[in-house]
């Protein structure tokens, strides 16, 4: 401060009183801890603020730096880390254009998160006559930035302390997630565990749900039967919904799920589920036999394979459920 540049200059002071020092003039902070600083690190998903700090560091009364712009240059996505950067630019100033960053880091080095930014959010602070005016998102966002200023947004920047600023703005990481589980019961009975033990020719019924735990909606998701045990068949007219659009009670679903014919469960938002069930037969002593020429039941049950298991599929991915086994008993086993 005591020795200011002899001609415009950008964020060039080391030791300013409002800023410190304004070469590292980009920072991000959580936006909903009101005891949060800015920082060049991040470390979490959720709502941020990022900031970008402008000022001339001509002398009050030297030269005026004009057409100051700000700009903003995020990644569409970020998987494990991602830099996000600041610019400043002037049209007459010794260096035409500085950048900073600022690195946000997601739990997991696999997590894949979208950002957002929040409409309405970006806002510039300063001590002249323009603070609290609305900045332009698409404008902040594109490569020739919004005009800043002291007292309008005519990007003239004085030396005068009261005329530097910062431009703030919102986005939060939006990241699309869900989970997929799957039980064994019996038909008609609530009884619904994990692998399940049957005789020969009984039927055993899979229920299964998805739910949306991203943050953002899922359109036309799929639930699809990923494999099914030998010498088994889904049961025509057993395949049942329940849902939001079904008030949560069970509805008979239009078609059968079966494998390669997977089913259109609709669309949710975050937090939504669905859950989904239908029967499946086995078949009798005899053709099981057929179909596990190996097995020999007076040695024990038979470990049904390939293991029964559900999937849902979305735009962002495909998830399964844990496999499930059904064992079938011999002629002289008893439950």
């Amino acid at each position: 401060m005591a020795s200011p540049s002899p001609e415009a200059t950008l964020n060039s002071i080391t030791d300013n009183p409002w800023a410190g020092n304004e070469l590292n003039f980009f920072g991000v902070k959580t936006a909903d801890d009101p005891a949060a600083t800015f920082t060049d690190n991040v470390y979490e998903k959720g709502r941020y603020t990022a900031s970008v700090f402008f000022g001339n560091s001509a002398s009050p009364g030297g030269p005026a730096a004009t057409d100051v712009r700000v700009s903003m240059l995020f990644p569409s996505t970020i998987t494990g880390s991602g830099r996000l950067n600041g610019i400043v630019r002037a049209a007459n100033t010794s260096q035409p254009v500085v950048w900073d960053s600022a690195v946000l880091t997601l739990p997991k080095a696999d997590d894949s998160v979208a950002l957002s930014i929040v409409p309405g959010s970006a806002i510039l602070y300063t001590s002249g006559k323009a603070n609290g005016s609305a900045i332009d998102v698409n404008e902040l966002f594109s490569e020739q930035g919004t005009l800043v200023g002291c007292d309008r947004l005519d990007g003239v920047i004085t030396g005068d302390l009261r005329c530097a600023g910062y431009v703030h703005v919102d986005f939060v990481t939006v990241y699309p997630d869900f989970t997929v589980q799957a039980w064994l019961g019996t038909p008609h009975h609530d009884d619904f565990g994990g692998d399940k033990t049957i005789k020969p020719g009984e039927t055993v019924t899979v229920k299964m749900t998805y739910k949306n735990t991203g943050t953002v909606s899922q359109d036309n998701v799929f639930v699809d039967l990923s494999s099914m045990p030998m010498c088994s068949t889904v049961v025509q007219g057993s395949t049942r919904f329940a849902a939001g659009s079904t008030d949560g009670h069970w509805s008979k679903f239009a078609d059968d799920i079966d494998t390669g014919h997977p089913l259109n469960i609709g669309n949710y938002g975050p937090n939504a589920n669905a859950y989904l069930a239908f029967d499946v037969s086995f078949c009798d002593l005899e053709e099981l036999a057929r179909k596990y020429p190996g097995h020999e039941w007076s040695q024990g049950a038979l470990w049904t394979v390939p293991y029964l298991t559900v999937a849902a599929n979305t735009g962002t991915g495909s998830k399964s459920s844990i496999p499930l086994l059904v064992t079938i008993l011999g002629p002289t086993q008893h439950r």
